[in-house]
């Protein structure tokens, strides 16, 4: 992969119902580091959906149903209150309501960040306690730091930019840590139809709205690659615009551009999806093409928040 040129991007003024602490913190070596000549490079595969960049999805009519809580991340073990959201680790959380679900779609605020992502680290996750497909496959969840990706995780420098050159595994392990789970569908079954993916209804502010902000596209609203400052990744929920559309849908950022965002489609057959759009694309909407790369498949434009039920 070639080398991205990154330029910092100024932050803008979050809204206080947003506004995260996050914590600086070197990532702890204790795992093996990443071998990147075993380790897949994202395909451009697309999946068959339907969907088109510019084409707003079917979904439910819109409901409410706000997490008033707005817990502060990564503030100790993670907890989760009767009839609410996880907190205290990984961002914060807001409650969607879903028409046709029995229970209430929890999703992180923000993408996964470096400084919380390295709190994991710290914490010493073990690759061997891994299941299903990622067992005896992910030998390690430190991010990769080779061609491509040399720079892109720093907790320090920068801990307020989403983790990238992660792989599908580590995401799964992370959120799991957090006492969440991987995007998937809304019930939380492994996304089929991208239309019923919990990233497409909390894109599209529940099935009403092309794009995350409204129904049109609006240049410079979201750090795509029409972007004016041409910045590559930039710090989470910097870009004010980049959020949903009517509330709770406003507390959630960047699900267009910035980063992609791996989706739990159980990886079958080695195909481990991710939805959402980067910097890179060219105006990503709400019915997104769903892409795919392998198991450890991972790139400097990939990340992931996580969700959850209750």
């Amino acid at each position: 992969m070639a080398t991205l040129a990154l330029t910092r991007f100024s932050l803008g003024i979050l809204t206080t119902c947003c506004l995260q602490l996050f914590m600086a913190c070197g990532a702890s070596n204790s795992t093996a580091p990443r071998d990147a000549a075993t380790d897949g490079e994202a395909s451009s595969s697309t999946t068959v959906d339907g969907g088109s960049e510019d084409g707003a999805p079917a979904g439910p009519e819109a409901e409410t149903g706000v997490d008033g809580s707005h817990p502060t991340p990564d503030s100790g073990d993670s907890t989760t209150p009767p009839g609410g959201c996880p907190s205290g680790r990984g961002p914060a959380m807001v409650a969607i309501g879903v028409s046709d679900a029995a229970t209430t779609l929890c999703v992180d605020t923000t993408e996964v960040t470096n400084a919380q992502y390295a709190l994991f680290l710290t914490a010493n996750p073990t690759p061997p306690q891994q299941t299903g497909t990622c067992s005896g496959v992910n030998v390690s969840y430190s991010p990769d730091t080779g061609s491509g990706c040399a720079g892109m995780y720093d907790p320090q420098a920068r801990g307020d930019y989403p983790v990238v050159c992660v792989d599908w595994c580590d995401a799964i392990a992370y959120c799991a840590w957090t006492g969440k789970r991987l995007c998937a569908n809304a019930d939380g079954s492994p996304v089929g139809s991208l239309a019923d993916a919990a990233w497409t209804l909390a894109c599209s502010n529940n099935g009403t709205t092309g794009y995350a902000y409204g129904p049109v596209y609006e240049f410079n609203y979201c750090n795509d690659s029409a972007y004016a400052a041409d910045a590559g990744l930039i710090p989470v929920a910097s870009d004010t615009n980049c959020h949903g559309d009517v509330p709770p849908f406003l507390s959630i950022f960047d699900l267009q551009g910035n980063a992609d965002e791996f989706q739990d489609n159980g990886c079958s057959s080695g195909a481990c999806l991710f939805m959402g759009g980067s910097f890179e694309d060219s105006r990503p909407s709400c019915a997104p093409l769903g892409r795919t790369t392998t198991v450890q498949g991972y790139q400097p434009s990939i990340g992931f928040r996580c969700c959850a039920n209750f």
